[in-house]
């Protein structure tokens, strides 16, 4: 077997030979070797180019911005996550946590008939027909699921698929379900592909603050409201529990720091919950579990628009806390229906009784000394006929009074809380004047927004504590005292209105609108407090067990008491009761299992 040789040799010399063969040799053996050198330079260099190009291949690619491509569409885009919203106290209401994406190339799949059967009994919403056509359809990518488990991911693994694929991606959640649903509002999938989806959001503050929450925005960062999520906790706990209790239909609350506007706690019921993907379904403003009754809904709010009546004649000097108003019979103004209270309340009675007491006489009465413009001009200063300026798209209303001009006896049913239509936002806003100092404040679900925001006054200090005064008596002996608290002290009005039925052709006395306005401390206030019902029902007693003092009230009190701890306001002076043989069996169940704060007087 001859031996190869991979370069040639030179060739030998005969050592015997004296002729210059012998140097000859050497001079060829080392020109070939240098040769040979030259090659494996060249070589060397060649992988040690390869090697450098991948090195700096890797590099780029690993500092390059990660992109996703839709393979539906076969467009690329920015990966883009969300930032979180927090409360006040740092605590997450919702965030963006990674998940998986579950999409199949068809072409790949090995055995169509074994997946169509399997992914059912992995995803029970999803049918063995459907995926059929999914699958058979000669397309080369098939979306099957926006998000899975991890526990689902390794179903599917078992089913040892190659053409069933897997993307990583972000879902946006709310930790606390269906609390503030109305005000943190959803998102919905902008653009999705197999590993990155781009939200937006279309409701609430998601959708306010939407461009502020993206990663992918220089000026984007974490939201953090005004809101406690303890209070707002409470606050849905037992509203919703006095809502089952009195079979109302919905109902709202709010709470409200008085000097800056900050909202502690919105709740509208019934709400829902933004991790789940329900339909709206419309059938009316009432049965709209998207509607946020709070700031979108506007109700005819009875006698709890009476102080600012009061707030009038107070401010312009014409009346005092105790001047007399004859309330001894019915007010008729013009040709119209008469205004008449539900029961006798004397010959004449103070300011203060025809608030503590809800007199429609008397606050008729005391409207009918001013023009209509002034009462007009009095409510625009609180801001009713303006939009609030809290933070949520869905607080677009005014308080609306019709197309009625606004006549005398317009005036007068203003006066005592019909003939205008008011949200309950709108509302605690003009209380919170009323109460700290008669400065107009703005609204805010958002931290400190209003921290160096310049005051406004719309009454003088001297009648707002007028006004306190007056709030404070109808907790004592007046149509609240449902809400009296042992060791706070505190302020309110009630309403009750009859709703308008179009059936009726008139006022429907077996369906209102109860609300109550509350402020604590009262000597100091701080916080308010609005519980507004709708069509609460008297199955629990006899007759007229509806109003606001029986069920919007005691819902009220034990909010206050409840929360009041939380936001450090401590235990003070509270109010000694001067009525007998209370009893509490016959709303017992509401609170339960806590201890019931209220009590209702035997009828």
């Amino acid at each position: 077997m001859n031996k190869l040789h991979y370069r040639p040799l030179p060739k030998r010399p005969n050592l015997r030979d004296t002729s210059g063969q012998l140097e000859m040799y050497f001079r060829e053996e080392s020109r070939l070797r240098e040769k040979s050198s030259f090659r494996l330079i060249l070589l060397s260099l060649f992988f040690s180019i390869g090697f450098l190009s991948i090195c700096v291949k890797l590099t780029l690619i690993a500092s390059t911005d990660v992109r996703s491509k839709d393979f539906s569409s076969g467009q690329t885009m920015d990966t883009e996550s969300r930032h979180d919203i927090l409360d006040r106290n740092g605590n997450i209401l919702a965030t963006n946590v990674p998940v998986n994406s579950l999409y199949a190339h068809p072409d790949k799949i090995l055995n169509i008939d074994l997946v169509a059967s399997q992914l059912p009994l992995i995803f029970p919403d999803m049918t063995e027909s459907d995926l059929q056509k999914k699958l058979n359809n000669n397309l080369k990518f098939v979306f099957l699921r926006k998000s899975i488990s991890e526990k689902e991911k390794l179903q599917v693994l078992k089913l040892g698929e190659p053409g069933l694929k897997f993307g990583k991606r972000e879902l946006r959640i709310y930790p606390n379900g269906s609390i503030l649903s109305h005000v943190l509002g959803k998102t919905r999938i902008r653009v999705m592909s197999t590993s990155h989806v781009i939200l937006e959001g279309i409701s609430g503050l998601e959708k306010t603050f939407n461009h502020q929450l993206k990663t992918s925005s220089s000026a984007g960062h974490s939201l953090e409201l005004s809101v406690d999520l303890a209070v707002q906790s409470i606050l849905e706990d037992i509203l919703s529990s006095g809502i089952n209790f009195f079979k109302a239909k919905g109902g709202s609350g709010i709470i409200m720091n008085v000097n800056n506007g900050e909202i502690l706690g919105m709740v509208s019921l019934p709400n829902f919950d933004p991790n789940l993907n329900i339909a709206s379904k419309r059938l009316s403003s009432n049965d709209n579990i998207f509607l946020n009754k709070a700031v979108q809904g506007t109700y005819e709010l009875g006698s709890v628009l009476k102080i600012f009546t009061a707030a009038l004649a107070i401010e312009l000097g014409a009346f005092s806390q105790h001047t007399l108003v004859d309330v001894s019979e019915p007010i008729r103004i013009g040709k119209t229906k008469p205004i008449k209270d539900k029961r006798w309340l004397g010959e004449k009675i103070s300011l203060k009784d025809v608030i503590s007491k809800s007199s429609n006489v008397g606050s008729a009465r005391v409207i009918s000394f001013f023009e209509p413009i002034q009462q007009k001009e009095f409510l625009e200063s609180f801001g009713f006929f303006e939009r609030t300026s809290v933070e949520l798209p869905e607080a677009n209303v005014k308080s609306s009074i019709g197309s009625d001009p606004w006549t005398k006896y317009k005036a007068a049913m203003i006066a005592i809380g019909h003939g205008i239509s008011v949200s309950p936002l709108h509302l605690a806003n003009a209380y919170a004047t009323v109460v700290n100092g008669g400065y107009r404040i703005f609204p805010t679900i958002i931290k400190d927004k209003n921290k160096n925001h310049g005051k406004v006054r719309v009454i003088s200090e001297d009648t707002s504590a007028k006004l306190k005064e007056i709030l404070g008596e109808v907790v004592n002996s007046g149509t609240a005292q449902n809400a009296k608290i042992d060791g706070y002290s505190l302020g309110g009005k009630t309403g009750t209105a009859e709703k308008y039925d179009s059936e009726l052709g008139g006022f429907n006395f077996n369906k209102n609108y109860a609300s109550f306005a509350s402020f604590f401390p009262l000597d100091n206030p701080k916080f308010l407090v609005l519980i507004c019902l709708d069509e609460a029902s008297n199955s629990y007693k006899e007759v007229n067990n509806r109003v606001a003092g029986n069920t919007a009230v005691p819902l009220a009190a034990e909010i206050i008491s409840r929360i009041a701890p939380i936001l450090g306001v401590r235990p003070g002076k509270s109010y000694v009761s001067n009525l007998e043989n209370f009893e509490i069996d016959a709303i017992s169940d509401l609170f339960n299992p806590f201890t019931p704060q209220f009590k209702l007087p035997n009828n």
